[in-house]
């Protein structure tokens, strides 16, 4: 088996109001025999559209702070995170971020799960320079152009850029877009199939944004299947994509199109309703990171791994969620990234912190995570899976399957 350096994890009590105890604020190296906990800020969606997220977010975070605390915390200091409610609005997370920053206490930040919420605060980790990891996928993040925000699920560009090979692997050339208009991850669908596309020798043959409130997509399904697509293809989160699923499968029941979603659907939230598979999702590709299909790896570290907070997640006993979903798995991740940093740097000094996870090369949660100085995303389209619904459950096809064979043997 392949040697890969697995990530220092950690972890600490959950805490819902501030914090009393400083972690040095990133303003000076604490010594060697510092013992003040490393003060985490975090701002999820905890109420509102984007809850669906943010609360096993929550869960997620918990349990992997409190494996490394009780470990003994990294290099000898327990990880303290303070909690925020974004109400799932940009706007607020903006106010949050700044409001937690301007205290000085803090040594990280972890930033919400919509998209949209991340990227709007990337000016306060910029202006604040303060190490912050994003739980939204932000494709402005990539490039290492903000030198103080790190995505920590991949983009839609890289979940993107897997699914159009996957779709040229499977000989699908023609293909029909639907995406959310007026939304970061929506246009990312947009652009990304723009971009890789013709690299891959994939047309796109119908394109359309859509009102996340619409109710009623026969139009949309019509015309999508008046362009001959051998794929249609939705970019959307939020309740909607189930909508549409619902929708094709009573009106393109008898289509040789095939429909696909994207990674925001890697939940029994989209293949689960009142505890029973949803029927219409059978047979749906959509794309999801490695360890959605973790009982599927082959034998490796990264399996292991998955393994052991899939078996603390069961513990929780969380009704919705009988293995972790794929976000919950991302938050765990964001601890696994800043622990390696914190330990990496022998400190929590903002601009030490933040060199250290960029020159982060790390197996994570979701596959082995390399961040540099133009990579601030660190994973490549290897590390996608693609994924076929079945009775509600999400399995790899075959092309992932032997991807992953040959990736971590």
């Amino acid at each position: 088996m392949k040697k890969i350096a697995i990530a220092a994890t950690a972890a600490a009590m959950l805490v819902l109001s501030g914090c009393s105890v400083t972690g040095g604020g990133g303003d000076t190296a604490p010594s060697a025999k510092d013992k003040s906990p490393i003060q985490v800020g975090v701002i999820l969606p905890q109420s509102g559209p984007y809850t669906i997220l943010g609360a096993p977010q929550t869960d997620a975070l918990k349990l992997e702070v409190d494996k490394v605390n009780k470990a003994g915390g990294v290099n000898g200091r327990q990880i303290k995170l303070t909690i925020r409610d974004d109400t799932s609005d940009p706007t607020v997370s903006v106010q949050l971020y700044n409001e937690l920053a301007e205290t000085g206490k803090y040594d990280a930040m972890i930033s919400s799960s919509r998209t949209a919420n991340s990227q709007a605060v990337g000016p306060s980790a910029l202006q604040y320079e303060i190490p912050t990891l994003a739980l939204g996928p932000v494709n402005a993040f990539a490039n290492g152009s903000n030198p103080w925000d790190f995505v920590i699920p991949t983009t839609g560009a890289v979940n993107a850029e897997a699914q159009i090979k996957y779709f040229k692997d499977e000989g699908l050339k023609k293909i029909a877009i639907a995406f959310i208009d007026g939304d970061a991850y929506g246009q990312d669908g947009q652009d990304s199939l723009a971009k890789f596309g013709p690299k891959y020798g994939i047309d796109t043959v119908f394109s359309q944004g859509y009102d996340p409130a619409t109710t009623d997509f026969t139009p949309l399904i019509q015309n999508v299947l008046a362009s001959g697509a051998d794929a249609f293809w939705v970019w959307g989160s939020g309740p909607t994509p189930s909508i549409i699923t619902a929708q094709w499968a009573a009106a393109a029941a008898n289509s040789k199109t095939q429909l696909f979603m994207t990674a925001s659907q890697a939940s029994n939230l989209y293949s689960y309703k009142d505890g029973k598979p949803v029927a219409a999702t059978n047979g749906v590709h959509l794309s999801s990171n490695i360890a959605v299909v973790g009982p599927q790896l082959p034998d490796s570290d990264l399996k292991t791994m998955v393994a052991d907070f899939a078996k603390r997640w069961s513990a929780l006993g969380n009704d919705q969620y009988e293995y972790p979903p794929q976000f919950a798995f991302e938050a765990a991740k964001a601890i696994q990234v800043l622990a390696a940093g914190v330990k990496a740097a022998g400190s929590t000094d903002h601009k030490k912190l933040r060199d250290a996870i960029e020159g982060l090369d790390i197996l994570t949660y979701t596959g082995q995570t390399k961040y540099s100085a133009k990579d601030h995303v660190g994973l490549t389209p290897d590390w996608i899976a693609i994924d076929t619904v079945k009775d509600g459950n999400f399995i790899a096809t075959d092309y992932s399957v032997a991807k992953f064979k040959e990736l971590l043997k």
